[in-house]
């Protein structure tokens, strides 16, 4: 990464390494951090690290302001969302995990935002980062885990691998050179097998859904028909078997649930959820009421407006992300969260140098989003830093892959 705005600053030594310590919490985020048990905790001490090593390095001088430009509504937008997260926060309580993971990732994407970042090197890093996920999974696959989690929960780790391996098969789709195609669509695959081994029905159902849909629309828009079909035939003869292999179990029981709602099943409680959280809603539609929602939520049981089974789940969220929203933050804050979402992607959408990288924000957008709707990705620092780091540096790409396509 380095600077186009002028003439390049000169890398010495010691400027090199603040570089390489400005770029530290990047590459720990997409490796070393789904390695460690609570290894998301480190994150905000390497980011005030790299912030420090930003400034004694002048890091601007290397930020191209094309780029810059381009990441404009974005960063705005990020750090209204902080702003009024903070203002919730300290006048009602909320995650604090949550509000850390967001104002770490506000942070470091603002010094990172205008870095010039070439094709390669973004392989590079998404290859690494895949590699380390895929041996992770196997690993815990191999040892008997039922549900693999690394060492979050499995919804959260699901997300993870579902993101990546949507970006990466997006990206490989732009790619010209075999090799290259063909390495990102391996761990693609992998990847999407690692996501099936969590055994999280609801990214699942979303990633086929974002396969089957971008099935379509790369057979629709390739020129060689026969060869994109082909393709496609050979992508479902791997992935339909291993997903229902992986699976079956978790189909199953999802037919058991729909049958038997009012018992105590995972879909049940989940409506369940979503019905209390529209009338937590109506206390304060606006605004929001924060952690104030434990109180209701009790005040609602004594009226025996919920069970107690639900009562007994001590609501931390509502498994549904814009509900979740809503509830704690208000209309306003959804209103600032989608405009943040959609900035991210406009960014991409800017980038005209990488085409690829329209595609892929778009699919990353759509699997969080489906993902949303039973879960809350963006409740988690993960995949807060995830999913906001990758959408930074699809829009930093200026560099085209040898022999990628340009349009």
């Amino acid at each position: 990464m380095s600077s186009i705005s002028g003439e390049r600053p000169p890398f010495t030594w010691f400027s090199a390494i603040l570089h390489g310590l400005t770029l530290l919490p990047l590459w720990y985020c997409f490796t070393l951090m789904w390695w460690l048990p609570e290894g998301v905790k480190y994150v905000p001490g390497l980011v005030v690290l790299a912030l420090l090593a930003f400034v004694a390095n002048r890091g601007w001088r290397f930020r191209d302001t094309t780029i810059l430009q381009r990441h404009k509504a974005f960063l705005w937008a990020f750090w209204l969302w902080m702003a009024y997260s903070l203002v919730i926060f300290f006048w009602m309580e909320d995650s604090w995990t949550e509000v850390r993971g967001y104002l770490a990732a506000a942070i470091y994407i603002s010094v990172i935002a205008g870095f010039r970042l070439s094709a390669r090197h973004l392989f590079i890093l998404l290859a690494v980062s895949a590699t380390g996920l895929i041996t992770l999974s196997l690993w815990q696959f191999t040892q008997g885990v039922p549900r693999i989690h690394g060492f979050i929960n499995a919804n959260t780790y699901a997300a993870a691998l579902g993101g990546l391996s949507v970006v990466i098969a997006c990206i490989a789709t732009g790619a010209r050179n075999r090799w290259v195609q063909s390495g990102l669509a391996v761990l693609a695959l992998l990847l999407a097998s690692a996501l099936f081994m969590t055994g999280t029905r609801g990214v699942s159902a979303t990633f086929c859904i974002i396969v089957v849909a971008a099935s379509v629309i790369l057979v629709i828009r390739s020129r060689q028909k026969l060869p994109a079909l082909v393709g496609v035939a050979a992508l479902s003869i791997v992935l339909i078997p291993t997903g229902w292999m992986l699976m079956e179990d978790r189909v199953e029981r999802t037919f058991h649930e729909v049958e038997n709602l009012e018992h105590s099943t995972s879909i049940g409680l989940r409506l369940e959820m979503w019905e209390a959280g529209f009338r937590v809603i109506s206390e304060s539609p606006i605004v929001g009421v924060g952690e104030g929602h434990y109180a209701i939520v009790d005040n609602l049981y004594e009226q025996g407006l919920i069970s107690e089974r639900l009562h007994r789940f001590q609501l931390d969220h509502f498994h549904n992300q814009l509900l979740d929203y809503t509830v704690k933050k208000g209309l306003i804050g959804v209103t600032l969260f989608i405009a943040l979402i959609l900035a991210a992607l406009r960014s991409t959408w800017l980038n005209r140098a990488f085409p690829a990288a329209l595609m892929a924000g778009l699919a990353l957008v759509a699997l969080y989003g489906g993902t949303s709707m039973s879960s809350v990705p963006f409740h988690h620092p993960e995949t807060i830093f995830l999913f906001f780091l990758t959408m930074t540096l699809l829009g930093n790409v200026t560099e085209k892959e040898p022999g990628s396509q340009t349009a």
